[in-house]
């Protein structure tokens, strides 16, 4: 994870926080605070792109810097996280924007999105939308992920990536075993083992050592994952999409490339492909 961009997102959540010291960290909503930043570092424009893959870029030229947004974006969520990102670009790669046409977050080439200045605004895009305490207020709170999309207008998709790079990082669970946690979690309103172990493993220990913490939240969490329920489910959903043959579309294929660090699927073992 780039400490860069969760440190740059930190100091607007922060700001977002005062101006609203008022409110609990449920209600935290970062929405209609990005825009505004991006208007005070030059041209922001909503504009329909031919290429409706392309989501948006920001650009610094001779005339100053813009940042343009595909008005075709189909959710609130996608828009909002496109504006996110684009802001981490201005914030942590202004000199990029100098040197590259577009600096877009999604595009028809996975590959382009191995590039650390792409890693780096998508980092910063889902720390901001959703901060390691609000996420960890909301899931304490055992809010739905329905009304945390609703709340803090937020994808499912920027949701499970925050909620394993919380396991992963501030719990030390391996990616695997979080993975198959948020997947069944993501997939499933009546299951409520993720919010039981979140109720467990943030409870207070005197450990100090790491490895320690992270094998007693590791049996925590075994304790509250079924395995085998898992991977049955797993089977019959696979089952499912091969007899309807459901396809997804290029644009909803990107879209998890587009939060996985090292440019694989964030949600590879549910893409029927």
């Amino acid at each position: 994870m780039d400490n860069r961009a969760v440190t740059a997102a930190r100091f607007i959540e922060k700001w977002i926080k005062d101006l609203n010291h008022h409110k609990t960290l449920v209600d935290y909503d970062a929405s209609k605070y990005i825009i505004p930043f991006l208007e005070d570092r030059g041209l922001y424009m909503e504009i329909p792109f031919r290429n409706k893959v392309v989501l948006g870029h920001s650009l610094t030229d001779e005339l100053g810097t813009t940042t343009m947004i595909n008005q075709n974006i189909a959710t609130l969520e996608r828009k909002l996280f496109t504006q996110a990102h684009e802001l981490g670009h201005h914030i942590l790669d202004p000199e990029l924007l100098k040197h590259n046409s577009e600096i877009n977050i999604l595009t028809d080439d996975p590959i382009e999105l191995n590039k650390s200045a792409e890693v780096r605004a998508n980092t910063f895009a889902a720390h901001l939308l959703l901060p390691d305490d609000v996420l960890n207020a909301l899931m304490l709170e055992k809010i739905a992920k329905k009304r945390i999309k609703m709340r803090q207008h937020v994808s499912y998709e920027t949701l499970g990536y925050r909620l394993i790079s919380f396991m992963t990082g501030i719990y030390h669970l391996p990616q695997k075993l979080s993975e198959e946690m948020v997947n069944e979690f993501m997939d499933y309103d009546s299951n409520n083992s993720l919010y039981d172990f979140w109720q467990q493993a943030n409870i207070k220990k005197p450990i100090n050592d790491q490895r320690t913490l992270r094998t007693i939240n590791e049996e925590i969490a075994l304790y509250h994952h079924d395995y085998e329920l898992y991977n049955h489910r797993l089977r019959k959903k696979r089952q499912i999409r091969k007899n309807e043959n459901v396809l997804i579309a290029d644009q909803d294929k990107l879209l998890y490339f587009a939060l996985a660090e090292n440019g694989s699927c964030l949600y590879d073992d549910e893409l029927p492909f």
